[in-house]
């Protein structure tokens, strides 16, 4: 996903638009964050602030990196995790990557 449109009704004015949806690139709904009650009265769309997002990565491509210096995948039985056994990619790198 490269892009996140927060679509709304109309555009900015005195009596602006009214927030419809989250969407990506391709128009699919998505949801990027929560809706919060705050104490002043007003309601808010909590969005996790990005750099976390960049913080996070950095440490899994990190922890990758590690684990491929550790166990060299496909070294010596092409396929298949040098620790592990399991067919590659293996569970700590699928984790690690967010995958199933």
């Amino acid at each position: 996903m490269s892009t996140i449109d927060i679509v709304f009704d109309g555009p900015p004015s005195h009596e602006s638009g009214r927030f419809v949806e989250t969407e990506d690139e391709n128009r699919a709904s998505i949801s990027i964050g929560d809706w919060v009650e705050r104490d002043d009265g007003y309601w808010a769309l909590r969005i996790g602030d990005p750099r976390d997002i960049e913080r996070l990565q950095a440490c899994i491509d990190a922890a990758l990196a590690l684990h491929f210096q550790r166990y060299p995948h496909g070294r010596n039985n092409p396929g298949f995790c040098a620790d592990c056994i399991a067919p590659y990619p293996c569970p700590t790198v699928k984790a690690l990557k967010g995958e199933k």
